[in-house]
């Protein structure tokens, strides 16, 4: 344990050493750019006097006189100092649409902030809570309003900081909607629901050509792929810039023009903020769309739920009915006949309820509820499941819960198919467990082959 805090010491030493020789570092880079800066205006102070001088003897050879000469200093004095102020005169222009630039850049990105402050996005579960809340707050890089102009790399840096906050502008309210259509995908997977075209459906309700809004909304947000969410760059598509800009902050006579005057300009600003406009108007329309489809997948869970409990007591009259059989139970003591007494009363009680929340759940889809539970956006296999579901046994059980006259009874078998089969699966990952081996060894076999029937998705009719 000692080893492992030293090595944690030693590495938080090294850490703080690495720092202080990267300051240390730029210190000298800084330095020595002063230096080069100095030296190469020394050498060109240099230059410029020897050229007068060679003028100078020049004049003297071709016998100009002093006037002359003193003219034609002048004039090179002249020309120097007009050059030179136009060079002020561009660099000020230069350093004033940076700092607009940038100022632009700020304005943009408060506006944006101040669009989302309040924006939250999650569904509703059956209890009104919410679930898979999302606050979404725009978190960006501050861009310095004072520029330090001596320091090219800084200035470039600080430039494509801009320029990437305002490309990616609607890019947190794009993967917030997103993440609410791929957090389905694993619910979809459990059933069995598995192709774009499936989902698809199902998040639009019905299986036809309609629904163009919500169409769209699905073919701009949904993400169908198995990848991670946390993989932003799959999911956000940054817009192009305006292939033509005439209204950049930036100066044409800055060396970084080309490379940034189409994110730093006024059509583009306003265009990022549209786009981040209508990704928030299509919060509400994102959200209903997944929450009717949450609706769909908790009746499709809840039909699988009880399926399974109706199985699980079917296999536990199967071993009442084994054993209130035997006679000799008479002989025995009395507890058991009140054991079996209650029973009774109980299965009574709870069979015809679990039968009838059945068929009322699977009835939500047969008969397309409220226009939302449209058989056709199912599966084949889906679809004749609930079918075959609704030729369960619907009829009250018998109220003595003797032996079932065997020749009223007729099996209808239901092969599992790959959607049924991950039904079957989801619903007992949720807790849904069919009955104990313990408690199967212990059934005579005709209650064994009825168990093992129902736990293939066998029907008994009646």
């Amino acid at each position: 344990m000692t080893k492992v805090v030293d090595l944690e010491d030693r590495e938080k030493q090294l850490i703080i050493q690495l720092a202080d020789r990267d300051e240390e570092m730029a210190r000298m880079r800084a330095e020595l750019a002063r230096l080069q800066s100095s030296v190469k205006s020394d050498e060109m102070k240099e230059e410029f006097f020897r050229l007068m001088n060679k003028c100078q003897e020049i004049w003297k050879e071709l016998g100009m006189d002093e006037d002359y000469q003193a003219s034609k200093f002048q004039d090179i004095n002249e020309t120097l100092v007009k050059k030179c102020s136009e060079e002020l005169e561009g660099f000020k222009e230069i350093h004033a649409g940076r700092a607009n630039a940038v100022e632009f850049i700020n304005r943009t990105l408060e506006e944006a902030a101040m669009l989302t402050q309040d924006i939250t996005a999650g569904s509703d579960t059956e209890n009104g809570s919410r679930n898979h809340q999302h606050q979404l707050g725009l978190s960006f890089t501050h861009i310095p309003r004072n520029l330090n102009c001596s320091n090219d790399v800084f200035l470039r840096e600080t430039l494509s900081v801009g320029k990437k906050a305002i490309e990616g502008l609607s890019e947190p309210v794009i993967m917030l909607l997103r993440s609410l259509f791929y957090s389905m995908n694993d619910d979809f997977g459990a059933f069995g629901i598995d192709t774009n075209d499936q989902r698809v459906s199902f998040f639009l309700g019905r299986n036809d050509e309609g629904l163009k809004t919500r169409r769209a909304i699905l073919e701009k947000y949904a993400v169908f792929s198995s990848s991670s969410s946390s993989d932003e760059d799959e999911f956000v598509e940054v817009s192009a810039s305006p292939p033509k800009c005439h209204d950049s902050f930036l100066s044409q006579l800055d060396p970084v023009f080309e490379e940034f005057h189409r994110a730093y300009s006024l059509s583009y600003g306003d265009i990022q903020l549209q786009r981040l406009r209508d990704s928030i108007s299509d919060m509400s329309a994102v959200q209903n769309t997944v929450k009717s489809a949450q609706n769909r997948l908790q009746s499709l869970q809840k039909i699988m739920k009880l399926f399974n409990q109706i199985n699980e007591f079917k296999a536990k009259i199967g071993e009442f009915e084994a054993s209130a059989s035997q006679k000799n139970r008479l002989f025995g003591n009395s507890l058991r006949l009140l054991e079996e007494e209650r029973f009774r009363k109980m299965a009574a009680k709870r069979y015809p309820n679990l039968l009838a929340a059945l068929r009322k759940e699977v009835t939500r889809w047969l008969e397309n509820e409220d226009g939302e539970y449209d058989l056709s956006i199912l599966g084949e296999d889906l679809k004749n499941l609930l079918l075959d579901m609704m030729n369960t046994d619907t009829g009250l059980m018998h109220l003595d819960l003797g032996v079932v006259d065997h020749a009223r009874r007729s099996t209808k078998t239901l092969t599992p198919n790959s959607s049924s089969s991950n039904l079957t699966a989801a619903a007992n990952g949720s807790g849904q467990r069919t009955a104990t081996t313990a408690k199967a060894r212990a059934q005579p076999p005709t209650a064994r082959a009825r168990n093992s029937h129902a736990r293939a998705l066998n029907f008994d009719q009646e």
